[in-house]
């Protein structure tokens, strides 16, 4: 431990430093708090390989780290924290060395390899074991988060696309939105045309509605604000599964109209719903940087506080669900 610390000139004169959770860079005072976190982050192959990352190119970012890791964003995040006081974020979104994690660098680079693995008990490896949320990600394409990212054009016009198809949906076939909600009317005369013109409006107003609650959401209580744009364009596929149950909900109308309750056309519309929750719980994960289990909570809250606007709704008009 006597070798000498390495300094980093670039890391001493660029601004407000901050670790990965956005507090400021910790201090390194050669404690004994300091010592065991040096003996925890080499204890570990993965923590080794982000030291490594990071050293030998001054910085990195975490998509360098997932595409050169090949683990889970929550594997990441844990490994990430354990090294708190050996990496630090700066607002650049960039993660750095502190001197304590250059020194852990040096030794590395110089392979001494004599850890004392022992103390990585004093952090247990909660994300060694995927969860159900996590392996949920191995079923679905990723492609479309590159969409949203490189091909904007294309994202927009599939995002306007499924807006104005879910809106003919309603109108031609009697369903007023309420953001992801809907109710099927089943009037007993025929809905005037300037009713199904609103009607058309108004599933194209409850979306943008819930993509704006998503965003203040995410900005609320994950506190992260990143990748505004492709965000919202990635509500194309998010919102998907909406135009899905209006597919199933027309062809129940036009097969059988008489025969099928409000309450079946309800219980299939939830089925959906429940895969519009889990679009844009792997969407937050992705493209605000969040943990998956950070990501459902914040999907969940939009999901209530549509159900929320809804009861409002229906209370304010008088029906009943």
């Amino acid at each position: 431990m006597s070798k000498p610390v390495r300094q980093n000139p670039k890391n001493e004169q660029q601004g407000a430093e901050t670790n990965h959770k956005g507090r400021k860079k910790p201090a390194d005072d050669g404690s004994d708090e300091s010592e065991d976190q040096f003996y925890i982050a080499l204890s570990h192959d993965i923590r080794r390989h982000i030291i490594k990352i990071i050293g030998r190119s001054s910085k990195s970012s975490f998509t360098e780290f997932k595409q050169s890791l090949k683990v889970s964003t929550g594997t990441l995040y844990h490994h990430l924290e354990v090294l708190k006081e050996c990496v630090y974020q700066k607002s650049d979104k960039k993660y750095y060395l502190t001197k304590l994690g250059e020194h852990a660098y040096h030794i590395l680079e110089h392979n001494v390899e004599s850890i004392e693995a022992s103390k990585e008990k004093k952090v247990p490896e909660t994300e060694n074991k995927p969860s159900f949320l996590k392996n949920l990600f191995k079923i679905w394409p990723r492609i479309y988060i590159s969409i949203t990212q490189k091909e904007g054009r294309t994202a927009a016009v599939l995002l306007i696309a499924l807006l104005v198809v879910g809106g003919l949906l309603c109108a031609v076939f009697d369903v007023e939105t309420t953001l992801i909600f809907f109710n099927w009317l089943k009037p007993e005369e025929v809905i005037p045309l300037e009713e199904k013109i609103w009607m058309f409006f108004r599933y194209i107003l409850s979306m943008g509605g819930f993509i704006a609650i998503c965003e203040i959401i995410c900005r609320i209580v994950l506190r992260k604000k990143d990748n505004l744009v492709p965000f919202i364009l990635s509500f194309f596929i998010i919102l998907l599964p909406t135009i899905f149950y209006l597919v199933v909900h027309s062809f129940l109308f036009v097969i059988a109209y008489e025969v099928v309750s409000e309450n079946v056309d309800r219980i299939i519309m939830v089925i959906f719903q429940i895969w519009t929750v889990w679009n844009l719980t792997y969407t937050i994960s992705i493209l605000k940087f969040v943990p998956v289990e950070r990501g459902f909570i914040a999907s969940f809250i939009s999901y209530y506080i549509g159900f929320m606007v809804l009861i409002i709704t229906l209370f304010e008009t008088g029906n009943i669900i």
